[in-house]
């Protein structure tokens, strides 16, 4: 007699908040191919809820949804100790410059302009885990720099001891620049390795990152120098 055949469930998550039935249904179908247990929700209405129930590991979000706006859900999300840390990848018809920097300053760790290719969506996720399973790897390590502390195991970092409160974008700027101290990194390639290969990005919209990190870092915001007409750099004198 032959055995039963058991179906193991995925070991990835994904939960989509869209309101457009056809294409949250497209979205559904290709995430479950790719080997997704996939949740469909239409409103940001308790989404914490939906968020404790299934423990997704990414979320995709459309702006323009019932109940609460994208913006609203994804501070919501980022602003929660047991959530923040769950990537958001912003979907949307808005495709204003001024909208984008909007989703990735309240903690989006991508945005992607609607009408997209699905094929592109699926790589962006595919690269947001990846990052995520690259900074799992480096839970353990502590760098410090001066009175600058950084513990990635926990998403903490501080000067002089006291906790600086950084969005999960500046965080990962700050643990790319430090993982390679004293490297000059280009404005695209800190992009690309908070948000991943391809983001459209602008000049001004690393530059406003950069801006609020040294404004949050305080007196140690020396630590993050300006090499001219390359990039950034943090300083590489290490503790």
């Amino acid at each position: 007699m032959k055995g039963d055949i058991i179906m193991s469930r995925p070991t990835k998550s994904i939960l989509i908040i869209e309101d457009e039935t056809d294409l949250s249904k497209i979205l559904a179908l290709n995430f479950t191919q790719e080997g997704f247990d996939v949740h469909r929700y239409e409103s940001g209405e308790n989404i914490l809820n939906a968020i404790k129930k299934y423990t997704p590991s990414v979320i995709l979000l459309d702006l323009m949804i019932p109940d609460k706006d994208g913006f609203e859900v994804c501070k919501e999300i980022k602003s929660h100790p047991e959530y923040c840390y769950i990537p958001v990848l912003i979907m949307s018809a808005r495709n204003q410059e001024y909208n984008i920097i909007s989703g990735l300053e309240i903690g989006a760790d991508d945005y992607i302009t609607k009408p997209f290719s699905i094929g592109v969506l699926v790589a962006k996720v595919r690269a947001i885990l990846r990052r995520q399973r690259i900074l799992n790897e480096l839970k353990t390590r502590i760098m410090e720099f001066e009175a600058l502390k950084i513990i990635p195991e926990q998403y903490d970092c501080y000067v002089d001891k006291e906790r600086i409160s950084l969005n999960p974008t500046e965080f990962k700027i700050l643990c790319c620049m430090a993982n390679r101290a004293g490297w000059v990194f280009t404005r695209n390639q800190l992009i690309n390795a908070s948000k991943g290969e391809g983001y459209v990005v602008t000049d001004r919209m690393i530059d406003v990152m950069i801006a609020s990190l040294r404004k949050k870092l305080g007196n140690m915001s020396h630590l993050i120098e300006t090499v001219r007409g390359v990039g950034y750099r943090l300083r590489y004198q290490q503790c």
